[in-house]
């Protein structure tokens, strides 16, 4: 087990830094602040694309990484064959495990094809291919497609509330998604009455509606094998833009509780 950080939770910090200096200044930030938050990895996603990324700053972000003693893993979207392949190899760059994947089409028989035409490019980059619940497909449908594989190398990356948009509820995804679980995204959320329907928004873990114990047993034969981000669906500070020095304190402060309350959680 690894506790970690996904860039998602630092959304609007790197957003801000992607769009002045680019991405690797995006992704520093996102490792220095996530070391000092105590995160043994961080999980460069998709809203910094490590494709922008000369080979002398990956190796940067490689060395800037292992002074902090902290692993990286690699993350990206989509099925394009020649994207999936240049990413496998980025992952493998950073020294990576696998490559989360979300796959950003809910068309079954097109998410099938483009598994099944990955499945040479990630038995031969040594990596394992975990596919994340997003928005597009129920949990159900992901298990059985990824089951279909029949191939140890393709798991999931099990969001703990992104299948929300779905209407399922977490434990569902959970118990549904835990037997090929290779990491995990720990986000907590609430459900709040707007004018008109529902909000759903993150919170700080351990303050929403997540049922962490019963998420727990749900992951128990998996937990110590898992490597556990956190992640957050975080508003900007009321009144306050996403650039704004008060939205990014309370997201640092909320990484930063979201990781004691990971590290207490997952070990006790």
């Amino acid at each position: 087990m690894r506790l970690g950080v996904s860039s998602f939770a630092y959304r609007y910090a790197a957003a801000g830094l992607l769009a002045r200096e680019g991405a690797l200044a995006a992704a520093l930030h996102v490792l220095e602040r996530s070391s000092a938050a105590g995160a043994e990895v961080v999980q460069i996603c998709d809203n910094i694309p490590l494709d922008d990324l000369a080979a002398d700053e990956i190796g940067r972000l490689v060395d800037e990484a292992a002074g902090l003693d902290i692993a990286l893993e690699a993350g990206t979207r989509g099925l394009d064959a020649t994207a999936l392949r240049r990413y496998l190899g980025l992952a493998g760059d950073l020294g990576s495990s696998a490559l989360r994947l979300v796959l950003d089409s809910a068309d079954v028989a097109a998410i099938e094809a483009g598994l099944r035409e990955a499945l040479p490019a990630v038995r031969d980059s040594g990596l394992r291919l975990a596919v994340e619940n997003h928005f597009d497909v129920p949990s159900l449908v992901l298990r059985r497609i990824i089951e279909d594989l029949g191939k140890p190398a393709v798991g999931v990356c099990l969001d703990t509330a992104n299948s929300i948009a779905l209407l399922e509820r977490p434990l569902e995804t959970a118990e549904a998604l835990a037997p090929l679980a290779l990491q995990a995204h720990i986000k907590d959320y609430v459900v709040e009455r707007a004018p008109i329907g529902y909000h759903v928004t993150g919170r700080p873990l351990g303050e929403g509606w997540l049922d962490l114990e019963a998420l727990a047993e749900v992951l128990a034969p998996r937990l110590a094998d898992l490597d556990l981000y956190v992640e957050l669906w975080m508003d900007p500070a009321p009144g306050a833009s996403g650039d704004d020095p008060r939205t990014l304190a309370q997201e640092e402060a909320q990484v930063a509780s979201s990781l004691s309350a990971l590290a207490a959680w997952a070990r006790g």
